[in-house]
């Protein structure tokens, strides 16, 4: 299964046209409309030309750069679709990538689990091409994308499922997912070296994960997780969301009122922070306008007065929401791969 994307402008003869997968990196090609208009009009046309699933014979022209030492990273990934989630994992070959070696060499037994959760939490984790998760697992993880109840994609109905839940089925959903997961796949990867990460409402879960459940995961990393909903109202640019989610209520900048603020504070991982048994990264942009930066530092700072578990604090300055400027993400990925590696 290929993602195919098209864009065509009537105003330039060419289409762009880019594919991908989890395991393959897009790749843009032009389509020439006048190649096509002549195609329609020339029954000698060869079909090996074809690129249009209909056999309507195309001139393609890659504009792809160098592609061999992508082709030589990514070439040793392996993806399948598990219900509505994927996953991504080595094959069996050892493999090496930034001077990180890979535990995938083939003999060594079942793979560890990176078990990866999307934002928002209306997001989605699509069948595509990410680096990061190709990164991850080219590392050696078998990366288990999950879309729990509430994703985008399946519907209005079950999007809105969500709303005045949060912290509850979508935390659920993850359990149950990963449960059934490594029941089925047994064979292939390890359940007791699993871990895992997520930013923003993904970082809500991860935290939420393991709080509730402290012995599930060896090693977890976030990304300006919410950790107090109730802290969210007054400073982040998305008021309405502390309110749908945890409330199922509309915002019309009301103040909360004493039955709301109990609502925030039953949806907050911080709640269970003092259960907490798994070493943890927290990092954050300190520009960040969404997630307030004091969510992750109130959480670090809780977490290593309440407990004895390792704590790692990182702090991006020129970062927003998504740490996403490429030091900044290098930084921290490198950062959580040495940490996962510590702990399995």
């Amino acid at each position: 299964c290929v993602c195919v994307c098209v864009c065509v402008c009537v105003s330039i003869c060419p289409c762009r046209v880019t594919s991908h997968s989890p395991s393959s990196p897009p790749t843009l090609h032009i389509v020439k409309l006048e190649e096509l208009t002549k195609a329609n009009q020339d029954e000698e046309a060869k079909p090996e030309k074809s690129f249009d699933p209909s056999g309507v014979p195309l001139e393609l022209q890659d504009l792809a750069p160098d592609r061999k030492r992508a082709t030589e990273i990514f070439e040793s990934l392996e993806w399948s679709q598990w219900g509505r989630h994927w996953f991504l994992k080595p094959s069996d070959r050892t493999f090496e990538l930034s001077g990180v070696s890979s535990t995938a060499e083939k003999g060594k037994g079942p793979l560890p689990v990176l078990f990866w959760i999307h934002g928002g939490p209306h997001g989605s984790t699509p069948v595509g091409f990410s680096s990061v998760l190709a990164f991850l697992a080219s590392a050696g993880f078998c990366v288990l994308s999950v879309n729990f109840r509430g994703s985008r994609g399946y519907g209005q109905r079950e999007l809105l499922s969500l709303l005045g839940k949060a912290g509850r089925q979508d935390v659920d959903d993850c359990t149950r997912c990963l449960k059934l997961f490594l029941e089925e796949k047994g064979s292939e990867v390890d359940g007791s070296r699993a871990v895992v990460t997520g930013g923003s409402h993904g970082g809500f879960l991860t935290l939420h994960l393991i709080g509730q459940h402290p012995e599930l995961f060896k090693a977890a990393s976030v990304r300006n997780p919410v950790a107090s909903i109730s802290s969210m109202i007054g400073v982040s640019d998305i008021p309405d969301w502390v309110f749908a989610e945890a409330s199922n209520e509309e915002f019309d900048f009301q103040v909360p009122t004493e039955t709301n603020v109990l609502q925030f504070r039953r949806a907050s991982p911080l709640q269970y922070v003092h259960q907490v048994k798994t070493p943890l990264i927290v990092a954050i942009g300190q520009r960040d306008i969404r997630v307030p930066p004091s969510n992750g530092r109130d959480y670090f700072q809780y977490m290593r007065a309440q407990t004895k578990t390792a704590c790692r604090l990182l702090t991006y300055p020129d970062n927003d929401h998504p740490i996403a400027n490429p030091d900044a993400s290098l930084d921290y990925w490198m950062n959580s791969l040495c940490w996962f590696n510590r702990y399995l």
